[in-house]
């Protein structure tokens, strides 16, 4: 019965189950799989259909604000979608939210302030790297401190005064054995507001990753239904479908067993469409006989 058996790669296996099932799978029949540079101009058309719109969600427009001014680019909001993109299944996890949200703890801003002034600046010359870094410093945390809902972006605006660490600059002549303590105090206050910009960026990514995700996962659902597929949906597709007990109930009265070879290769959406197949429906437990593997651990792509 060798000529009987269905062999093909994952891919062509899981087109093939879309093509049985895309009712189910919500994908159009006559679907066709883009080539690269086709599939990325789509998306690019999708990407600034959904930018141009994001206006009418008042949520969304404030995240993605709040993510520009502190530092983040248009292009790198599309590089982050284009990612999640690439990522079957990924954006779908994070359209749930991961965990409670963090509460943001700002430090003492004028306390900052008040630490930097009794440092002995005027001692040095005005060209002095450490005293020109000290007043630098104090005058951003001053900023900060005077701009009430906007120091977020007060903050942002002046990352280029306080990314450096300042361990070795100054004349140790000019400051004398004090030299190490005014760069400790220093260094701690810059670093006190690095600190606290890489919590806003971190919170405000958080903001903006549950909007891109759903923009991705929309996409995703639109690609079925126009018929435009990538390469990816031949594993993420068949790997929905098959969450459909009557699909996988149709599948097993279809084929008796699934043999898959190179089994270390095989990545977890695809070890789920197997698991599909095997599981018995009515347990959920991989029946005996059902599934058989090849695989060396040793030679795995993903170890």
């Amino acid at each position: 019965q060798l000529d009987r058996a269905h062999i093909s790669t994952i891919h062509a296996f899981g087109l093939s189950l879309l093509k049985a099932f895309a009712v189910e799978a919500h994908t159009d029949p006559a679907f066709i799989v883009q080539d690269e540079v086709l599939a990325e101009r789509r998306f690019e058309d999708a990407w600034r259909t959904f930018l141009a719109a994001v206006h009418q969600e008042p949520a969304a427009a404030a995240a993605i604000d709040r993510a520009l001014g502190l530092g983040l680019t248009p292009r790198l909001l599309e590089v982050l979608a284009v990612e999640l993109a690439r990522l079957p299944g990924l954006a779908t996890t994070l359209l749930n939210p991961i965990g409670p949200a963090r509460e943001l703890v700002w430090p003492d801003l004028q306390e900052i302030a008040r630490l930097l002034e009794t440092l002995p600046a005027d001692q040095a010359p005005a060209d002095d790297r450490l005293r020109r870094k000290i007043e630098a410093v104090r005058s951003l945390a001053q900023r900060v401190a005077r701009a009430g809902d906007d120091r977020e972006v007060v903050l942002a605006g002046g990352v280029a005064d306080i990314s450096d660490e300042v361990k070795q600059i100054g004349n140790r002549t000019t400051w004398g054995p004090k030299i190490d303590d005014v760069r400790g105090a220093l260094e701690h206050a810059r670093r006190l507001l690095m600190d606290t910009l890489d919590s806003c960026r971190s919170d405000a990514l958080e903001s903006v990753l549950p909007c891109i995700a759903r923009f991705v996962d929309a996409d995703a659902r639109d690609r079925r239904r126009e018929g435009a597929l990538v390469f990816d949906d031949l594993i993420v597709g068949p790997r929905d479908v098959l969450l459909d007990e009557r699909v996988r109930r149709a599948l097993r009265a279809r084929y008796d067993v699934m043999l898959i070879d190179e089994f270390q290769d095989t990545d977890p959406l695809q070890s789920e469409i197997a698991v599909a197949f095997a599981a018995d429906p009515d347990t959920g437990r991989i029946e005996a006989g059902r599934l058989f593997v090849v695989g060396d651990p040793k030679q795995s792509i993903y170890r």
